[in-house]
């Protein structure tokens, strides 16, 4: 009786709602205990982990780390370099020079020259910037003949401590490729203080000074050029540039000296030996220059030039109507040729045909002023670079006298 009310409580004190049901017991854990207990919960784990210390690192490098990493990337990999360079930049807060330009030269090693050009104007403050990098910048803007990026870059490479003699080689041509006359004279004078023996340096402003007709300075320039012993290639081309210079000036035993060494080197060219003609005719040896002249034409041919010169050696001799065959001959292949306007009108008044020299007469005044008024063009655009009928006026100016 006992053990059977036993049974009976121990059975009914499992009651239906304390027991669990079929459903249940045979039911899959909630979805969190399932992840726990699956094989890939671990991994995850680690994984975020991971993340989160990649993210910790990342955020605490300083701009340099960023910046060594772009150095490192842009010979080889100048795209993820201009990435690095960016991180390096956003870390500094936005002014970082030498990260700065290190993008710009990435970009541009990926033709992204619009970019690099914006890129280099938000540079607060270039003279940070280390100037060879400066440099190398604007020979990789020159090769792609983005002239104002490297301009840009060299401007401000001149303005460290001691600009390279690179800096302003390059520097130079720009500004007059741009018809800055006066400032690339003023670059050449910058140049010859940050290295006074640069034979270079000399002949840069000789050259400048010559095609603004200062012919005196410019002889001088050359001639301090030639105290500061120029490679042999430089001294060559300077002494060229003396022969004309002296020549044209009236110190033919200058031009004589300088064309003797020239010949001894084996540098005498076609337009020396026509150089060569005006001295031996200054120096009064017109049948000697005739010889020359005749020479040339045989071997070279009978350019405006040679015919002008032979026409005038005519005209010293005597000989009008071989002088007016040349001369018109000179002047029908080359009508800018004020010179030989000149003497062809000369030989026509010595056979008085005033009439037919009149002509040859206004066409070289035509030319003298034109000429004169580009002198003056030229200075007035470089006060107001940006005046628009200068610019015009100085185009139609040039194609007055046959110079685009």
């Amino acid at each position: 009786m006992s053990r059977s009310k036993k049974n009976t409580s121990n059975h009914e004190s499992q009651s239906p709602a304390l027991r669990p049901s079929e459903d249940q017991s045979t039911s899959n854990p909630p979805l969190a205990g399932r992840f726990r207990r699956s094989r890939f919960f671990w991994p995850a784990i680690m994984i975020l982990v991971a993340f989160g210390i990649s993210v910790y690192y990342q955020n605490s490098l300083s701009p340099e780390v960023y910046y060594k990493r772009a150095q490192n990337l842009l010979e080889k990999e100048p795209g993820k370099a201009d990435e690095q360079a960016q991180l390096a930049i956003d870390k500094a807060n936005g002014n970082y020079p030498a990260a700065q330009l290190l993008q710009c030269r990435a970009l541009a090693a990926t033709n992204q020259w619009d970019a690099a050009l914006g890129g280099f104007t938000l540079i607060r403050d270039t003279s940070s910037c280390n100037p060879a990098e400066l440099v190398a910048l604007a020979e990789q803007a020159i090769r792609s003949q983005k002239f104002k990026l490297a301009e840009f870059a060299l401007d401000a490479a001149r303005k460290s401590e001691r600009p390279t003699h690179r800096t302003f080689e390059m520097l130079i041509p720009l500004k007059l490729q741009s018809g800055r006359i006066t400032e690339a004279l003023q670059l050449s004078r910058a140049w010859q203080v940050a290295h006074p023996r640069s034979a270079q340096a000399w002949s840069y402003s000789g050259g400048i000074l010559a095609t603004q007709f200062d012919l005196t300075a410019a002889i001088a320039d050359f001639q301090e050029a030639m105290k500061h012993s120029p490679a042999s290639e430089l001294e060559i081309h300077i002494r060229k540039s003396l022969v004309q210079l002296l020549a044209d000036t009236g110190d033919f035993a200058g031009a004589r000296e300088e064309l003797d060494f020239l010949r001894r080197a084996g540098e005498i060219d076609e337009t020396l030996r026509l150089k060569s003609v005006q001295v031996l005719r200054m120096e009064g040896k017109l049948d000697d220059a005739l010889a020359e002249i005749e020479n040339y034409i045989k071997e070279v041919g009978s350019s405006s030039e040679a015919l002008k010169q032979r026409g005038i050696l005519f005209l010293d001799k005597g000989d009008t109507d071989s002088a007016i065959r040349d001369l018109k001959a000179a002047v029908a292949e080359n009508d800018f040729d004020k010179d030989a306007h000149f003497k062809l009108a000369q030989a026509y008044l010595r056979t008085n045909q005033k009439a037919l020299a009149e002509p040859h007469l206004k066409r070289q005044r035509e030319l003298v002023e034109a000429t004169t008024r580009i002198l003056a063009v030229s200075s007035e655009l470089e006060k107001t670079p940006t005046d628009a009928k200068l610019r015009e006026e100085l185009a139609e100016l040039y194609k007055k006298i046959g110079r685009k």
